[in-house]
């Protein structure tokens, strides 16, 4: 952990001034029971970036007749092609994404216990709000294979069912925070 720390550290001056490594955080997620989430870019030229993120939501919250739960660990990385600049303007974004998640009790009492792997694609906007600092709004849509169990309640434990196979929904509402060095 100290290397990656000490790479990066050595490796800020070289990318400052360039504006090509960003930071963000995804506003709407922390909303959604509080999944913690970064996300890291970097330009590689005039119309194309590299992303990677991670988003973690431990949370279990007590209600009433029992509790909910939005856990998840999620990674992905992937590519996107800016059509005026990159961090600036519209993008188009495809990569690929695993999600481990515990999700339950929200709008209903069922809950879910399981993974999802596959390909995301999507597309957004980014506003430059001032020389490091930029507004980001987009859409997405997964497809790729889940594997999940269904119980009755988010804390009975009752089997309800099992589902796996490949299926497509919509994934990504982003408002995000980001800063470019």
């Amino acid at each position: 952990m100290r290397r990656i720390f000490l790479i990066m550290i050595l490796l800020m001056p070289l990318t400052a001034s360039a504006q090509r490594l960003s930071l963000g955080t995804d506003i709407l997620s922390w909303a959604e029971l509080g999944t913690m989430n970064l996300e890291a870019g970097y330009a590689l030229n005039k119309n194309w970036s590299v992303t990677a993120s991670a988003g973690l939501n431990p949370w279990k919250y007590n209600k009433g007749n029992g509790y909910m739960a939005n856990k998840e660990f999620t990674i992905s990385a992937g590519a996107r092609y800016w059509f005026w600049f990159s961090n600036s303007g519209w993008f188009a974004e495809t990569g690929g994404k695993y999600s481990v998640f515990n999700k339950g009790g929200i709008f209903s009492n069922l809950s879910k216990q399981g993974y999802a792997a596959g390909i995301s694609v999507s597309g957004g906007y980014s506003l430059i709000l001032s020389k490091h600092w930029n507004m980001e709004f987009g859409i997405g849509f997964f497809t790729g294979y889940s594997d999940f169990r269904t119980y009755e309640c988010a804390d009975c434990g009752r089997f309800k069912g099992r589902r796996s196979g490949f299926s497509i929904w919509p994934d990504e509402f982003n408002v995000q925070i980001v800063y470019i060095f």
